[in-house]
């Protein structure tokens, strides 16, 4: 009998296809869920248990469709579909286990996600009175994660669950990030994989990843479509349309300031596509792609507030535009000392990049340090989800350096390659100069990408003394990382557990325990989720109040 061959395993080819499956898959049922909450809200359905099902019912056949077309081996089709429910089912835990313990993941996110669980539909209804906090933004703003949120609240019955958003859309753009790099032939295997995996690896979504902060989604929303539009001229042609329609759905039901940065990003991808065109058929087919995607974005997944804000406010985008006293009251003022925000733009982003690492707002609070210099503080800073200043972490304004050096001695091996790392650089950089405030890291993500693209450049040229400084910089890169995803990993897993304990502790209490969460309805939500007898009171009228000591935000209550 002759022995069995072993299977062949697969080449890079094969797993960048294999990637680029995974990832398309994914996005394509989270823009289904996000459309098929959208068209029941028409149909006066709202929010259920079962809200999933439609787009899990739909995605299946799509990802069967796009395996067959992929020609890739039955067996690592499956594995990869077993891989990715497993990991969509370690997220949901995940993020049901740990406590949001932000400020807006507390307070206006979850309301907002309980409000829509509890049945209110954002095409028919307006939530009121109108007051110039919650409801301006409960109405106004795009609820692509709200509806995420509220689908896995009543699924799951815990309200923290639908953080798992952020890991999915973290692992869409880490496969779509593998599969590009596979694809290049300037970089080696392993080069490629820690390109794709830090250019995904952008410290706002890992500092936001246990919370309901959108920023983080923004930041894997941009480079998912950034990405889609790269692949789509070299796709299977059904991957490349899925793909990029589902990543236009998507990121224009995250936030207003995505929907900005994706105008920037896919008109200039689709000059440049047309510019490209092999055929008229080509510059045909992708425009009728990102117009569906656009369309189905705009009007019917995002028909609230898209459609709404124009037909009650004259433009979509409000109070972006149309609420400016709205904006400085409760956006922009007080977010920062007024000292700095006076300063011009580009004066305050090269502050922010070079200071240390903090989020006061006193004046004279930001300070400058040097590159590579960290303190204590600077990672305590990192505690939590929103860092002013030196936002990409304590090592980035160092990183920034080195990759400077790389350009420039790239650019004395190959002065073309070089030019066009340089100008994919000053293209990151300068697409957030259309948001005022790109100085605050979360408000302009894509900055990360700018040492990881001089990184690609380092790592792909041959030159002894590149490839030392692109070592470095690979380094000073990963060790920032971990000086972001440490303390926030570490501050949310003590400060769950410290919690948890506490509301076991007052689950047993005999009498209602008087209690004062202030803006912070997470901490109601918890309190109702541990059987906790209470009765919400004012910090005033607390007769012993008393903060506990678990988290920062925390209530005060009387024992």
């Amino acid at each position: 009998m002759q022995p069995a061959h072993p299977q062949p395993s697969l080449d890079r080819g094969q797993l960048a296809k294999l990637f680029q499956l995974t990832g398309v898959w994914l996005l394509v049922f989270l823009a289904l869920f996000f459309l098929s909450t959208a068209l029941l809200y028409f149909l006066r359905v709202t929010i259920g248990p079962a809200s999933f099902l439609p787009a899990l019912l739909l995605s299946m056949p799509a990802g069967w469709l796009l395996a067959r077309r992929s020609r890739l081996e039955r067996r690592a089709v499956i594995a990869a579909a077993v891989g990715l429910g497993l990991f969509a089912l370690a997220a949901v835990l995940v993020s049901g286990a740990v406590f949001d313990i932000s400020w807006d993941g507390m307070d206006y996110h979850q309301r907002s996600i309980y409000r829509l669980a509890e049945g209110f539909n954002p095409v028919y209804e307006i939530a009121g009175p109108i007051d110039k906090y919650y409801n301006v933004w409960f109405n106004h703003y795009v609820k692509g994660p709200w509806y995420f949120g509220a689908a896995l609240y009543r699924l799951t019955g815990s309200i923290e669950s639908g953080k798992a958003i952020n890991w999915l859309m973290l692992a869409a753009a880490a496969c779509l990030s593998l599969a590009f790099f596979l694809r290049q032939p300037w970089l080696g295997g392993w080069q490629a994989a820690l390109i794709g995996l830090m250019l995904a690896a952008n410290p706002v979504a890992l500092s936001q990843i246990f919370s309901y902060y959108i920023d983080g989604l923004v930041a894997s929303a941009l480079l998912i479509t950034v990405l889609a539009l790269a692949l789509y001229r070299e796709s299977e042609p059904l991957s490349g349309a899925l793909g990029l329609s589902a990543a236009m759905v998507i990121g224009l039901n995250i936030k207003f300031t995505a929907s900005a940065y994706m105008a920037v990003f896919v008109g200039l991808g689709w000059l440049y596509l047309l510019w490209r065109a092999r055929s008229r058929a080509f510059a045909l087919r992708l425009t009728a792609v990102l117009a569906a995607g656009g369309l189905l974005g705009l009007l019917l997944a995002g028909y609230s507030p898209y459609v709404t804000n124009t037909l009650r406010h004259g433009n979509p985008l409000y109070p972006l535009l149309g609420g400016e006293e709205y904006n400085q009251a409760y956006i922009i003022q007080q977010q920062a000392p007024p000292d700095f925000l006076n300063r011009g733009q580009a004066e305050k982003l090269a502050l922010s990049l070079f200071a240390r690492a903090g989020n006061e707002v006193i004046p004279g609070s930001l300070q400058l340090k040097a590159p590579f210099a960290v303190q204590r503080d600077d990672l305590i800073a990192f505690f939590n989800v929103d860092v002013r200043y030196s936002g990409f972490g304590p090592w980035f304004s160092g990183a920034l350096l080195l990759a400077g050096l790389v350009l420039i001695a790239g650019a004395g091996e190959d002065r073309r390659r070089a030019a066009l790392a340089l100008g994919c650089m000053a293209l990151a950089a300068g697409s957030t100069f259309i948001n005022s405030e790109n100085w605050w890291a979360r408000y302009a993500p894509q900055i990360w990408w700018v040492p990881v693209i001089a990184l690609a450049l380092g790592l792909s040229l041959k030159a002894r003394p590149v490839r030392l400084l692109a070592a470095l910089l690979a380094a000073a890169l990963a060790l920032n990382l971990g000086m972001v995803a440490g303390p926030i990993t570490y501050y949310n897993l003590r400060s769950t557990r410290e919690i948890a304990a506490h509301l076991e502790t007052l689950a047993d209490s005999p009498e209602p325990v008087l209690f004062s969460a202030g803006p912070f309805a997470g901490w109601v939500y918890r309190l109702e989720r541990y059987g906790v007898p209470y009765q919400l009171v004012t910090e005033a009228e607390l007769p012993c109040p008393q903060h506990l000591p678990l988290a920062a935000y925390s209530p005060a209550q009387c024992p």
